[in-house]
């Protein structure tokens, strides 16, 4: 980028410092089910390329990647729309998903964003990922849950059953549930992303 370059009045090394001096630090935010009056586009909306999509879900079944420093989501808010006593972290690098503090919003601030005042800076191809990625979880646990369902009750109706075939059918049922549990655990890791926070000023 040309460092002698100006936007929106201000130059590039000016802009830099500014965004620096803004910058809150890191917390997760949900991408399946966005917060309300999240925006997304508000200054970089660019279309999204279904076929970077589909190479990013791919990705995914290997590393989800959703919290590293460096795949951070950029997120604009204003600081004291934020619960009270929200911990931001420096870095989300060593740490999971789920010890990620959460973006959460006071109840001013959830009726302060309301009309889009939650900027969120790209993610466009990542939020649509996600969202494909997660359905799709959904509806194999879905799936597993009617198999199991309809174990149980086979079994439950069954009369005349060896006791080793009643054990063994339990024992499929077990591994279902595993499945299940499993499955509830990369959909909630899934379901959210790290966003790094700048503060969007009075």
């Amino acid at each position: 980028m040309n460092e002698d370059a100006v936007f929106d009045g201000y130059e590039t090394r000016e802009l830099r410092e500014k965004k620096k001096d803004a910058e809150l630090g890191y917390l997760s935010m949900p991408l399946f089910e966005p917060l309300k009056g999240a925006h997304w586009g508000q200054f970089n909306d660019r279309p999204v390329d279904q076929k970077a999509v589909k190479t990013l879900l791919a990705s995914f079944n290997g590393n989800l990647e959703n919290c590293t420093d460096n795949t951070a989501i950029e997120v604009i808010v204003r600081k004291g729309w934020l619960e009270e006593g929200v911990t931001f972290h420096e870095t989300v690098e060593g740490l999971s998903i789920d010890q990620v503090s959460k973006l959460r919003l006071s109840e001013e601030g959830i009726n302060a964003v309301g009309d889009k005042n939650l900027w969120v800076l790209g993610g466009n191809h990542r939020r649509e990922a996600v969202q494909s990625y997660v359905t799709t979880k959904k509806k194999e646990r879905k799936g597993i849950e009617k198999k199991l369902e309809a174990a149980t009750s086979k079994r439950k109706k069954r009369r005349g059953d060896t006791e080793i075939e009643d054990a063994e059918t339990q024992e499929e049922e077990e591994k279902m549930r595993q499945m299940m549990t499993r499955l509830d655990g990369d959909i909630a890791k899934a379901s959210e992303w790290v966003v790094r926070v700048y503060d969007q000023g009075e």
